[in-house]
């Protein structure tokens, strides 16, 4: 259980980021524009595996 609470909190951080530079920002993306960017660091990723 520690590692989903872990991974839940890290996720939390990273959402808290990305809401903090949306506010200081003007550019705004689609959902599916966000989407296909955390997909591909997804790939990405697993690819360094």
């Amino acid at each position: 259980m520690k590692t989903i609470e872990n991974d839940s909190k890290c996720i939390e951080i990273k959402l808290d980021e990305a809401d903090a530079a949306a506010a200081r920002s003007d550019v705004r993306y689609s959902v599916s524009e966000v989407f296909d960017r955390v997909r591909e660091r997804i790939c990405k990723q697993k690819k360094k595996k």
